[in-house]
């Protein structure tokens, strides 16, 4: 079991951004954080 008091708030931004900026079968290989760029800018 982890004892999340024991992450650092660096530890938890890292994972989010590797996690944010990987390529997604399911957006066909783009990265959240452009199709995120891409349905701000349409609205």
């Amino acid at each position: 079991m982890t004892n999340l008091m024991m992450i650092t708030d660096e530890e938890i931004n890292f994972a989010q951004t590797s996690i944010n900026h990987r390529s997604k079968k399911c957006l066909g290989f783009k990265k959240y954080t452009i199709i995120f760029k891409e349905m701000a800018l349409v609205t």
